[in-house]
């Protein structure tokens, strides 16, 4: 559906890799509105993770301020940084929630999106009927090709 999808690095503070989506010369307006909202829902994703990770290293480097004189070696023992692990949890658990429902119903949202922009390859939707796209021809009553209502170009 798209001409091509790049993968670039990982953003340095969300760790989600970056994707670029380039478009078909022909993309139809299912495949942009596909496109459009798969760039949407990443930039959503993007969002929650640079928070959620700055965040996270804000309370990180002060749990580690806090128990500085328990360091041995420049490091916090297990037992102390699974305490913070759980609590950070804890706390963001709800935005966590919050995030995985929004991000379920994104997920569901998509399927349509997918198959329309699919079934858009091979036909265009008018009002109520499927109409061929323009490599196909329509038979006539007199069993003779029609041109097609599109382009006038297929006949």
């Amino acid at each position: 559906m798209m001409a091509s999808t790049r993968v670039l690095a990982p953003h340095p503070v969300s760790n989600l890799r970056r994707i670029e989506r380039v478009p078909r010369a022909d993309e139809t307006r299912a495949e942009k509105r596909l496109r459009l909202q798969l760039d949407a829902d990443h930039e959503f994703h993007q969002r929650f993770w640079h928070k959620n990770n700055t965040d996270f290293k804000q309370a990180r480097e002060a749990f580690l301020e806090e128990h500085r004189e328990d360091m041995s070696a420049g490091r916090l023992p297990a037992h102390l940084m699974a305490e913070f692990y759980c609590s950070f949890l804890e706390a963001h658990r709800e935005d966590h929630i919050t995030y995985n429902l929004e991000w379920w119903g994104r997920a569901a949202r998509q399927i349509p999106l997918y198959v329309h922009a699919y079934v858009s390859r091979f036909f265009t939707f008018s009002w109520l009927t499927l109409q061929p796209q323009h490599s196909e021809l329509q038979e006539g009553p007199s069993s003779q090709p029609v041109s097609c209502e599109h382009c006038g170009a297929c006949g």
